[in-house]
């Protein structure tokens, strides 16, 4: 891992449910941050498999993500310096430990240093598996098709590998239930994947809207 002065990603944290964002930086030492009104937004993933990768968690060792093969995934791309993903935390934490018997697995991809993401889950007790990276986290991310780099962002698939949604911004509960209730289904095989995918993009944008009429 390259340290402070010589990382250089550029993070852009979009959060369109309000028609706000908030955007962070990283060029060498200099961080930059630009509040809006927060929301969230789903967007169709690009790609409909999920991509097999490895990367190390924040001890050094290689981890693989082929290990949980077979079992849905929720895959969360997150950072130690970015609130909305602090505040994502005992959610997925949650939902990990709601869904267990059902072999939902939850994976936090960080970017960010290894020591920090260290120090946090140990703070946080974050008992889901925790991998860390600076450009192998970024081309991860870009293999799930996230062009530009966004956080938090939260990629759901299907036991067969099949990616039902990319949620881009932080996950809320509501959001989470009307994602897990689909995912369910397509277990089931009570709704094709394909459909499930559009139900999901269409539930979520209802309830955005309705968000926003309330306020």
């Amino acid at each position: 891992m390259n340290k402070l002065n010589t990382l250089s990603i550029t993070v852009m944290l979009i959060a369109a449910a309000a028609g706000g964002f908030i955007g962070y930086g990283y060029f060498g030492s200099n961080r930059t941050e630009e509040s809006r009104p927060a929301g969230s937004v789903s967007l169709e993933p690009q790609i409909t498999q999920r991509p097999s990768f490895s990367l190390n968690d924040p001890d050094g060792a290689l981890v693989s993500s082929e290990q949980w093969d077979g079992k849905p995934l929720i895959i969360n791309f997150w950072a130690t310096w970015c609130a909305p993903c602090r505040r994502e935390i005992p959610l997925l934490k949650k939902l990990a430990a709601d869904n267990s018997d059902r072999n939902l697995q939850v994976v936090g991809v960080a970017l960010d240093f290894p020591d920090a993401v260290a120090e946090y889950s140990k703070e946080m007790q974050i008992d889901y598996p925790i991998m860390v990276g600076d450009q192998d986290a970024m081309d991860v991310a870009e293999a799930f098709g996230l062009d530009l780099i966004v956080l938090p962002a939260t990629a759901v698939s299907d036991s067969s590998g099949r990616v039902i949604t990319i949620h881009i911004g932080e996950l809320r509960p509501e959001q989470a239930e009307i994602i897990l209730d689909v995912l369910w289904r397509i277990e089931a095989g009570d709704i094709s994947h394909i459909d499930g995918r559009n139900e999901i993009d269409t539930r979520l944008q209802t309830l955005d809207e309705s968000r926003l009429a309330a306020n």
